[in-house]
């Protein structure tokens, strides 16, 4: 029966009632949900088609394979394929960035010590490439890691290889003294590389043949990322955090709800999902493409994600990281060796 807007179950030959409540605030109109004609499995929930058709789906709960890689400054590349034990791999080094193939099983990475960049394939022995020697500082590769885009802090060159790091071409932004971050499009034909100092952002939409400076404070940018398709991109500058929805072609600052020096983001393949870290105990997560955001007691120097957005790991030079598999909202501390962390990637 129901009674003031409640409808009352009573509950067979016990004394108790369960009961459904309408909403106090009034809706656009009357509402009936429609229940699936099965009784669903275990651990399935109902999902509406906002028309008011309920069916059985079981949740998602993210991906259970692929790879987490930490960098550390003066150590290794330490690997994990369960988000809980990981392996050393590669050798000492200052490895300030690495990057993944979406699936996690082919990286590259920059060492600033040896001011040279390398790969790993399948897990295997990480290999020098002919790279020209800069002090990288960031690299960014194509879903396939066909396309490898890096960038150094003492040069103005962004490097590029078309064939997995078996050549390289440099191409010269004379009016800038080095650059800081870079991201690049699914493809790698997509690039946005943050410079240094009073430094721009410089966007490529043909694989680094030609350059355009974007409309941006000129400033240091600490960190970039972008969907994959480029045409989202978000980026990072001391406190704030700029977004552009059109490739780069404008640029609004966000609006966040604390202030503290950030020091890196990263985003989902579709740009929905934004992570930044900062200084000050905490990591910023967006599910709405930078509209609005949450926090998380976090610290952070690195941040990285999968291209759905769900598993995210989040890094500091203190040597604390933490992982998240449902987008950000619950955290698992990971246990490792890794001395301070300066680099992280994500593939599953």
């Amino acid at each position: 029966m129901t009674i003031g807007g409640k409808l009352n179950l009573e509950g067979g030959q016990q004394d108790f009632n369960v009961t459904i409540k309408a909403p106090d605030s009034a809706l656009p109109g009357s509402v009936a949900w429609t229940l699936p004609d099965t009784v669903g499995t275990a651990g399935q929930v109902l999902k509406t088609d906002g028309a008011g058709n309920l069916s059985w789906i079981t949740p998602s709960v993210g991906p259970t394979t692929g790879l987490i890689a930490l960098g550390s400054f003066f150590s290794d590349i330490y690997v994990s394929t369960d988000k809980t034990i990981f392996s050393t791999q590669a050798f000492p080094g200052v490895w300030y960035g690495i990057c993944a193939s979406s699936d996690g099983t082919k990286l590259a990475a920059v060492n600033i010590q040896s001011q040279k960049v390398y790969i790993s394939d399948g897990g295997g022995p990480w290999t020098v490439t002919s790279s020209p020697s800069h002090g990288y500082k960031d690299i960014a590769c194509s879903s396939d890691r066909s396309k490898i885009v890096a960038v150094a802090y003492n040069s103005n060159s962004i490097v590029i290889s078309d064939n997995s790091g078996e050549t390289w071409t440099e191409y010269n932004i004379p009016q800038e003294s080095g650059f800081f971050s870079v991201c690049c499009s699914a493809d790698g034909t997509k690039i946005a590389a943050g410079a240094l100092g009073s430094g721009s952002i410089w966007l490529s939409t043909d694989s680094g043949l030609t350059w355009q400076e974007a409309l941006v404070p000129q400033v240091t940018w600490y960190g970039i990322a972008c969907s994959a398709d480029g045409a989202i991109l978000a980026a990072i500058e001391n406190q704030n955090i700029w977004l552009s929805t059109d490739g780069g072609a404008t640029w609004t600052q966000a609006v966040l709800p604390t202030s503290q020096p950030w020091r890196d983001i990263t985003c989902s393949a579709d740009g929905t999902k934004i992570f930044a870290c900062g200084d000050v105990n905490t990591t910023l997560i967006s599910g709405d493409g930078g509209v609005t955001w949450t926090q998380a007691p976090y610290a952070g120097f690195t941040i990285a994600c999968n291209p759905s957005g769900q598993v995210v790991v989040v890094a500091h030079f203190n040597s604390l990281a933490y992982v998240s598999s449902d987008a950000g909202n619950n955290w698992t501390q990971i246990t490792n060796e890794a001395s301070w962390i300066s680099s992280v990637v994500v593939g599953y």
